[in-house]
Order: C-alpha cells, then sequence, then structure tokens
C-alpha cells in the first residue's frame, strides 16, 4: 500500500518491510526521484511474491539476516546461502507443534523486523535513524 500511494503522492521518502513486488518497470517509473528504503526479513516469502509477471522492486534490499544483522544490497548468493542457513536453523530451533511450519512465514512477522532494527540504528539510513529515538 505505501508503495502505491508513493507513486500517486509524489512521495519524497518510501520506507517498507516485507513488502511483495507491486509493479512493473513501467510502474517503477512513476518512483523516480523517491528515497527508497526496503526492508527485507531473510526468509520472508511475502518478499518474493507474486512470481513472475514482470513484477519488480523498487531500490536495492536492506536484508536481514539469519543472525539478525541488516545488510545492505547483498549479493543474491550470499541471501542464497543465508537463506539455506535460516531453515536449517529453523528445523532445529522451532519447528514444532503450535509454531507457524515455514520460516518464510515466520519471518514475515513484524516483531521480526522490529527487533534487527532497534538493536543496530547505526545501520538504518540517517533520515529513519532521526524517527527512532534514543538508544
Amino acid at each position: 500500500m505505501a508503495t502505491l500511494l508513493a507513486s500517486l503522492r509524489n512521495a519524497a521518502s518510501l520506507y517498507t518491510f516485507g513488502s511483495p513486488r507491486v509493479g512493473d518497470s513501467d510502474f517503477l517509473a512513476t518512483l523516480q526521484g523517491v528515497d527508497n528504503h526496503r526492508f527485507v526479513d531473510c526468509k520472508d516469502i511475502v518478499t518474493h511474491l507474486p512470481k513472475g509477471v514482470g513484477y519488480v522492486h523498487p531500490g536495492k534490499p536492506y536484508y536481514i539476516d539469519v543472525s539478525r544483522k541488516m545488510t545492505f544490497d547483498p549479493s543474491h548468493f550470499f541471501m542464497l546461502e543465508d537463506g539455506l542457513h535460516a531453515d536449517l536453523e529453523y528445523v532445529e530451533k522451532y519447528l514444532r507443534p503450535g509454531n507457524v511450519l515455514l520460516r518464510g512465514l515466520a519471518d514475515h512477522a513484524p516483531i521480526n523486523y522490529v527487533w534487527p532494527l532497534a538493536a543496530d540504528r547505526s545501520q538504518l539510513p540517517s533520515s529513519l535513524q532521526a524517527t527512532t529515538g534514543g538508544g
């Protein structure tokens, strides 16, 4: 919703957390000049949707890895390797009756974005550091 609104309102900045792909390259042109900050939590399945049909993400990701550290625009290989470690860790530590069956669904929970961002504000864009208060 935030991305769609930013395309209609000439937003100065756009911050998304676990956002799906919302448009094709023509749509992305409507976001030209918007200061974009896209946060992706490790295996968050929503960030990979929808599949196909030319949908793309605006901007480069701030990627939250399995150790809860944030990296700006890591390589595709890094994210694949990290995702494998995350899947294995999830099976070993968290896959129990009553828990979410897939890591990709669990990683979409808002708290999984809040914790790493609150833990290391130095990695945040300066515009977001100013709005998160003291440490």
